[in-house]
């Protein structure tokens, strides 16, 4: 396969080992010193572009630290949430090779860091779901994987309905406008 930019490509065929393992898998095959992390609903803000080139432009400024977070913005139904457990969702994303390893339930896996973390000030931009209606699907696809998390770890099914609900969405909508008022309109209308 001929390379359509100047950067190696290589592709991987393997059973599915969870959200964790998945993320392992290919860290583990990364060649170089330093690996940045995306979820596919995740794109790399020009201000968080410009801030990492700036800081591997100066080695001295990585030799400290073992990984580097910044904050999360999500894009959710229409809105940038910029308030209560949404933002500033901080993700550890970018690490050097061999010093973290993801761990966690399955779709919320997290980072865990052999060493310390830097902080970057440049936004991480997270386009989750554009309706309510996509955000609810979003999290029946998870269902599965939540119960089974759940019973692994002898949650009853209680625990398992609140895991599943962001704790922040009440939050964000009171300090962002009116977040659900899509739902609401969708509900009333004629049609």
């Amino acid at each position: 396969m001929k390379s359509r930019n100047r950067l190696a490509q290589k592709f991987f065929r393997e059973p599915w080992k969870g959200y964790a393992g998945q993320k392992n898998s290919a860290a583990q095959k990364a060649a170089q010193e330093w690996i940045l992390s995306l979820d596919a609903d995740e794109i790399v803000s020009p201000e968080l572009r410009a801030e990492i080139r700036k800081l591997f432009a100066a080695p001295e400024k990585l030799r400290p630290f073992a990984a580097f977070n910044f904050p999360r913005r999500t894009f959710f139904c229409g809105r940038w949430i910029r308030h209560g457990d949404w933002y500033p969702d901080r993700q550890t994303r970018l690490w050097r090779r061999g010093q973290a390893r993801w761990t966690g339930e399955n779709v919320h896996e997290r980072l865990e860091v052999d060493g310390d973390a830097g902080r970057l000030r440049a936004d991480l931009l997270h386009d989750t779901a554009e309706t309510i209606d996509r955000q609810n699907a979003k999290i029946s696809s998870y269902s599965g994987e939540f119960l089974r998390d759940a019973r692994a770890g002898g949650a009853g099914q209680i625990a398992l309905i609140f895991s599943s609900v962001p704790r922040g969405v009440s939050r964000a909508a009171i300090f962002s406008g009116s977040v659900f008022s899509t739902a609401g309109r969708a509900a009333t209308s004629p049609g």
